[in-house]
């Protein structure tokens, strides 16, 4: 029976430069998410590497961080459909909305049967995503939770929707993603180690900006 993996696609092209090198990558790993047969910690430790040798000069954390949006909505755009509701009632519901063509019903299914390949990838880039700002960043020593290192509004929205995926299968990723925006919510590690020299030398009594000890 028909279990989902695909080979990719064959690519003998070299790269010419760590632009055309990140955009190998990031085609990679969407030809993971939708539904090929590819190594999801491969994919996302290439990307990473890429992400890290552009031009420190040319907004590199801004294109990391936009890299990183569109991989989490691509992998929302199958799993939104499916999450929480019978196959059989997604599969009706998909072929009434594209009965003039059932590609995009095809290509959906495919994805979504590669689902733990999937899901490997992008909790694979949820646990090495708050190691991004020291990587790309030139201002470091700076963490993901820096106010140095801001995401937007969208990318925001888009980890918390990962955090409300319903279904024991997306059990994991809820908890990282959920684990993420609390350290966004946290003081930057700078105002953190300030508070914790003034508690050391008895200037300030043991309180938080985030919750009381």
């Amino acid at each position: 029976s028909f279990s989902g993996a695909l080979p990719p696609p064959a690519d003998e092209s070299t790269p010419a430069g760590p632009e055309e090198a990140l955009e190998a990558a990031v085609a990679r790993v969407n030809l993971l998410l939708d539904g090929y047969e590819l190594d999801a910690d491969e994919c996302v430790s290439d990307l990473f590497n890429c992400l890290t040798a552009l031009p420190a000069d040319q907004g590199r954390w801004e294109r990391a961080t936009t890299v990183l949006e569109q991989i989490i909505q691509r992998y929302l755009s199958v799993e939104s459909v499916f999450e929480g509701k019978p196959m059989d009632a997604v599969m009706q519901q998909l072929i009434r909305s594209n009965s003039s063509n059932l590609t995009p019903v095809l290509n959906q299914v495919r994805a979504h049967m590669r689902a733990k390949q999937r899901q490997d990838l992008i909790l694979s880039l949820l646990k090495q995503a708050p190691t991004l700002p020291q990587r790309v960043l030139s201002r470091g020593p700076i963490s993901w939770a820096d106010d140095h290192a801001p995401i937007s509004d969208s990318l925001r929205g888009n980890i918390e929707a990962l955090s409300k995926l319903r279904g024991n299968e997306y059990g994991d990723i809820a908890v990282v993603a959920s684990n993420i925006l609390i350290e966004r919510r946290l003081p930057s590690i700078d105002k953190r180690l300030e508070e914790l020299k003034k508690i050391l030398i008895g200037s300030q009594p043991v309180s938080r900006a985030w919750g009381k000890a």
